[in-house]
């Protein structure tokens, strides 16, 4: 058994119990005059009782300790407690910590029966100060450690749930069962999609990095029987490997000391509904074995659990990658394949689908509009070249980014993508912020604006320094928090002195062309 005392902001320490032990020999040391009712209590109390005498030999313990130990009280009648320890059949002991320190001790332990308990060792003074008994006090808490895990388990749910339901609010921003498609090859996805949506078999989506298969996904489930129940994305390349089965199929009972009751799988959790396995070709072999299982068979298998739990998903798998070159490479089963591409789905990548180009940037044009309460537009030559470009990023190269970009940088990306020099010194390359690799653009931005008066963005901020507008008059900083003041307003320059100060040196050096 294992054992942790409780101390600090743990329960508090009880002070020395003082009796007074009979001397002229009448009756029981244990139970006095009265020895059968005091018996009675003894073997009748819902708390095990341990009773040593002042050198730690037992004497005496309750049925209820040895349900809770799963030790008899005929093996441990007479035997020293420091030898128990020294033969493990204890780790530890609070009757000899209770007479080291001649003091109460309370202490968690664990029994080899499974079962914790709180124990309070509490030492018995004679007249004379001698410690003549040491009785401990056996609390069984399994149950409440075992309530505390579930509630734990529960709240991880919830935390899981939540999560979930922010990402389906997130999609109705998308509105997936409205998807934007002008393309007659996107024409032709959409009704394969429209088809799987009324089966029960699973889809393989197959295309290039950023072609949308995550929101074909989310479109099969909003089209489905399961509309209603758990859609859940699971990034299998974001899994590390070596959890990467526990947080698939879960962990049975004892298996791990972090999750001693057991922990329920992302599989298990989405019961009923629909699981979008992105990048599926990351899963190392023994998920695959797995989830090949549940396909199959319906049934999850924890790992370090004994039985199958019942598991009805409806499985949606997505890979950039060669599937059946891996399987030729022995790096992914040829069975899950098969089981996966039941109704294999190529989606087109965006270059060859040139007339959603245009649409899809008006969609995610008018999103940002929308969320930054604007009304900007596209000039007509940045959409020839939107309209002429490769878009090696596909769809998720059109959708925003915070990166900050002025015009001037499409203008010097685009001419360094196509191999052209771009002359003005003004327009900054951000290629990968463009494609949706990275999401670093520009740290400041430097704007006119009317009557002649220079502005930095930098960040949320935007600064004005102070000025000579056309009028000749002299006007004072002004400073704005774009993130609460879109409409630049409220002019807060006088709250932050020092942030002014910084925005315009660093406007004078952008200026003054210093590096």
């Amino acid at each position: 058994m294992t054992e942790k005392q409780i101390g600090g902001n743990g329960m508090a320490k009880r002070q020395p119990t003082v009796l007074r032990v009979p001397e002229n020999g009448a009756g029981d040391p244990f139970f006095g005059r009265q020895g059968n009712w005091f018996e009675v209590i003894f073997e009748s109390s819902y708390d095990g009782f341990y009773i040593t005498d002042g050198n730690a030999i037992t004497l005496t313990l309750n049925k209820s300790y040895e349900t809770i130990s799963g030790l008899r009280k005929e093996e441990m009648v007479g035997r020293s407690m420091a030898e128990l320890v020294a033969s493990r059949v204890s780790s530890g002991s609070g009757t000899l910590l209770a007479l080291e320190r001649r003091e109460s001790v309370t202490m968690e332990q664990q029994f080899k029966t499974g079962k914790r308990a709180i124990i309070t060792s509490t030492p018995v003074f004679d007249s004379e100060s001698n410690i003549v008994m040491v009785v401990t006090n056996v609390r069984d808490v399994t149950e409440l450690y075992s309530l505390k895990e579930k509630l734990e388990q529960s709240e991880e749910r919830n935390r899981l749930y939540s999560a979930e339901l922010e990402a389906a609010r997130s999609r109705q921003d998308r509105n997936p069962s409205s998807l934007i498609f002008h393309d007659k090859s996107m024409q032709n996805v959409i009704s394969l999609l429209n088809r799987a949506a009324q089966m029960e078999v699973p889809v393989l989506l197959q295309g290039e990095v950023g072609v949308g298969k995550g929101a074909l996904s989310e479109y099969i489930h909003s089209k489905s029987k399961r509309r209603k129940e758990h859609f859940i994305t699971i990034p299998c390349a974001s899994l590390p490997d070596d959890t990467m089965v526990a947080e698939l199929f879960g962990l049975g009972p004892g298996v791990s000391p972090e999750y001693p009751q057991g922990k329920v799988g992302l599989l298990e959790q989405a019961n009923r509904g629909v699981v979008f396995l992105d990048e599926v070709e990351q899963l190392n072999h023994e998920c695959q074995t797995r989830l090949l299982s549940v396909i199959k068979r319906r049934q999850v298998k924890p790992l370090g659990y004994g039985a199958d739990k019942p598991c009805d998903l409806r499985i949606i798998a997505s890979t950039s990658a060669d599937l059946l070159a891996l399987v030729r490479e022995k790096k992914f089963r040829e069975d899950l394949y098969y089981a996966l591409s039941v109704l294999p789905i190529n989606v087109p990548p965006l270059r060859e689908r040139r007339e959603d180009i245009i649409p899809l940037i008006n969609h995610f044009l008018m999103v940002e509009n929308q969320k930054y309460h604007t009304n900007k537009s596209i000039y007509s030559d940045t959409i020839d070249a939107f309209e002429g470009y490769c878009w090696p990023g596909n769809v998720r190269a059109c959708s925003t980014s915070d990166a900050l970009i002025c015009q001037m940088d499409f203008c010097a990306s685009f001419a360094g993508l196509l191999g052209q020099d771009y002359p003005a010194e003004d327009g900054v390359r951000l290629d990968k912020a463009l494609l949706g690799k990275s999401k670093k653009g520009r740290e400041s931005l430097v704007l006119e604006g009317y009557g002649r008066s220079i502005w930095i963005k930098e960040g949320d901020w935007a600064c004005v320094p102070a000025y000579k507008n056309w009028k000749g008059n002299m006007t004072a900083p002004e400073l704005y928090d774009l993130k609460k003041d879109v409409a630049q307003k409220h002019n807060i320059a006088a709250q932050y002195p020092k942030r002014v100060q910084e925005m315009t040196a660093k406007l004078e050096q952008v200026r003054n062309n210093k590096k």
